[in-house]
């Protein structure tokens, strides 16, 4: 029975320290951000020292003053507690709660390693990364649990873990925790180098491998499927922690062999044909999280949490230089197209690792009530296939009418211009707007910086749309066009130079009597990148007519760029051609510059319009356009 205790307890723990990470990372990319752009304040800089001081919280030699069944059963309290308010779309609330969410959690993992059972803890960790799958699932990709309303249900699951916490404080048996040194459990506590390997476990599981949005985007398959897939692998994995009688990997040369194989696969899933992809990231999940086992065993005598300070510092800096490779126009141009680099680096220092840790210590006896594990697998595995069924909608996709309403929207991924992060926002914006098809811009799938989420996928399906996302870094990040009304050909063509990776995306859209070429594109910021862009784009679409470019051009009306697109080509502004003042669109709250664009030739333009303030630092513009 304490086993189950400890396992239930240890899984919700986590699963709040998943959470809390990728809140702290967020808020903190977004505090980050806010500092250096559009003009840089040292001071905004101080609150990206918090992440570190909060993961060195374990190294305080807490356990010398507090009984180690006392110390884990209150930091689970404490995380439960502060999980609550966490979904509240405050920035400053969920950058301070985060804090205490991850260090409540970190202390907790550091205390729990060495005094709970190896496995309760491994597949407490394997069980919080399938919860984590499910939630997302069950949301359309955007963590259910980080909406306003959770905190309801927040309530009801922390008040579980309070009421776990107390009854396992009171069942455990008091005694030293030194006794029995020949069992794993009453061993020290996490070994370094088992840490060090954790934090790149959990780098690249929660990043590739265990990440549905990553294998949908990478390899062009079904979201639901590829997730449904997924955490039948995690599922799977944490049932093998749970019943085995040792570590999977307690032999070092099988656990070398599991790390270099999930570190190739990630480096050539995309070259593979996707169903075979798909099946091997699968088989690469699961066995990264069969490896936290291996990393979780402890050691012999005393260890200190400093230990725990040292892996999640790893997997810190590890997701913060992989976020660079999104942004290289904002940070060091090494990052440009370094994501190979940074994940084969990963995964070759987990591999060494791996092959000097000492063999795991004697094991007790595994846990008992394996049909209880085994009935929480398939109740996993059909909740997820429920989820995937129910997030099928249908798609509108009705015939063109004589005119077409057309946008352009910098959705931010996801954020407002006070970095809150609400696409339930720009979905009602989209539906206010009425459009028929809309270019987005600054959209991405499995970002870290934007809780991982797949904005296209997520917003296409609120809407009813069709969505084709065109990618610009690491396959990735870029622009999207989403449609309401038939469409086909859907192409994506990119732009030079590379070091301002941008695209241009292109579908056709039939209506009554011709069709309209819809191009979407985003330029880069300095003017000879935007120069060369420019050109590539009036090159791709001189013999496209009748035809609308949207976009967000970072160019203003008295830019070469719009001189370029506007000059002997046959584009025109719609406002232009509307007959109707233009309004600025950006920054979205008090707009003082207009940078987002519509262009059409040959078209009737009967209306263009720049839409209010809808969750994002950009507005968006529409226009009524028809065949003249």
């Amino acid at each position: 029975m304490r086993g189950r205790f400890a396992f239930a307890l240890t899984a919700l723990t986590l699963l709040f320290l998943l959470q809390g990470l990728a809140v702290l990372l967020v808020t903190s990319f977004s505090t980050v951000s806010d500092a250096l752009y559009p003009r840089f304040q040292l001071i905004g800089l101080v609150p990206v020292l918090v992440p570190f001081l909060v993961l060195l919280t374990p190294s305080a030699p807490l356990s010398r003053f507090v009984d180690r069944r006392v110390l884990i059963g209150i930091s689970a309290i404490v995380a439960a507690v502060a999980r609550i308010p966490l979904s509240l779309p405050v920035h400053t609330l969920q950058f301070t709660l985060s804090a205490v969410v991850v260090t409540a959690c970190a202390i907790f993992l550091s205390s729990a390693v060495g005094f709970l059972e190896r496995r309760s803890v491994a597949g407490g960790v394997g069980a919080a990364i399938v919860l984590d799958q499910l939630l997302r699932l069950a949301g359309w990709s955007w963590d259910l649990s980080l909406r306003w309303w959770w905190v309801g249900p927040q309530f009801l699951i922390s008040a579980a873990v309070i009421f776990i916490a107390l009854t396992w404080m009171r069942m455990a048996l008091p005694g030293p925790v030194e006794e029995e040194t020949s069992l794993e459990r009453r061993a020290g506590g996490l070994r370094r180098r088992g840490a060090l390997a954790l934090g790149l476990i959990l780098f690249l599981d929660l990043n590739v491998l265990g990440r549905a949005e990553v294998a949908s985007r990478w390899l062009g398959v079904r979201y639901e499927i590829a997730a449904v897939i997924l955490i039948a692998a995690g599922s799977v994995a944490t049932l093998i922690m749970l019943s085995g009688q040792g570590p999977s990997g307690r032999y070092r040369f099988v656990a070398v062999s599991m790390a270099a194989g999930t570190t190739l696969v990630i480096l050539l899933a995309r070259a593979l044909p996707p169903w075979a992809a798909l099946l091997l990231l699968a088989g690469a999940h699961g066995c990264a999280l069969l490896l936290i086992g291996r990393a979780l065993v402890p050691g012999s005598g005393r260890r200190k949490g400093s230990a725990v300070s040292a892996g999640f510092t790893l997997w810190l800096v590890a997701n913060v230089l992989y976020s660079f490779t999104f942004y290289p126009s904002f940070t060091l141009g090494i990052m440009r197209g370094a994501m190979p680099l940074l994940f084969g680096v990963a995964g070759l220092l987990l591999v060494a690792l791996l092959a000097v840790m000492p063999r795991p210590l004697g094991t007790p006896p595994p846990l008992r009530g394996k049909l209880y594990i085994a009935l929480t697998l398939v109740g996993a595995l059909s909740t997820a296939a429920l989820l995937a069924l129910r997030n099928t909608p249908e798609r509108l996709n009705a015939a063109a009418g004589s005119s077409l309403r057309v946008a352009t929207f910098n959705v931010h991924h996801g954020f407002d211009e006070e970095w809150r992060y609400d696409p339930a926002r720009i979905v009602e914006a989209i539906r206010d707007a009425g459009v028929d098809v809309i270019s987005l811009e600054e959209i991405g799938a499995g970002l870290p910086t934007a809780y991982g989420t797949d904005l296209t996928l997520y917003i296409s399906r609120k809407l009813g749309f069709t969505g084709h996302f065109a990618a610009t870094h690491n396959g990735l990040a870029g622009d999207a066009i989403l449609t309401r009304v038939h469409a086909e050909g859907f192409t994506s063509t990119k732009l030079s130079p590379s070091r301002d990776p941008k695209q241009l995306s292109y579908i056709r859209v039939p209506v009554p009597g011709d069709t309209i070429h819809v191009f979407g594109t985003r330029l880069g910021l300095s003017l000879e990148v935007q120069s060369a862009q420019t050109s590539a784009i009036l090159s791709a679409i001189s013999n496209a007519s009748p035809a609308v470019l949207l976009g967000d051009l970072n160019a203003t009306e008295d830019s070469h760029v719009l001189a370029q697109l506007t000059t002997g080509t046959g584009f025109s502004d719609a406002f232009e051609l509307a007959g109707m003042t233009p309004n600025p669109t950006m920054p979205s709250l008090q707009p003082l510059r207009r940078i987002d664009w519509i262009l059409t030739r040959n078209l009737t333009v009967l209306k263009a319009e720049v839409a209010p303030h809808g969750g994002s630092d950009h507005r968006m513009v529409t226009a009524t356009v028809r065949i003249r």
